[in-house]
């Protein structure tokens, strides 16, 4: 559904430099986040996983000590 199809392929004119006689065409989707390119977008949300995923690493040696032993927090 996202592509573009040409309805007549058979009506299709093209200028003496191979360009088509229409102009050109809006995009099917808007490609930015925020204002920046998506790209952007999800380099910032892979580095907020990663600093998620650094964190729950990190806390998981502290928690298992309270979970197993439950006087270790006394």
């Amino acid at each position: 559904l996202l592509e573009r199809r040409q309805e007549d392929p058979e009506a299709l004119e093209l200028s003496s430099g191979g360009v088509p006689e229409a102009g050109p065409r809006p995009p099917v989707l808007d490609c930015t986040f925020c204002g920046l390119p998506r790209r952007y977008g999800i380099a910032v949300l892979c580095g907020i996983g990663f600093c998620i995923s650094f964190g729950i690493r990190c806390n998981l040696g502290v928690a298992v000590v309270s979970m197993v032993n439950p006087s270790h927090g006394q």
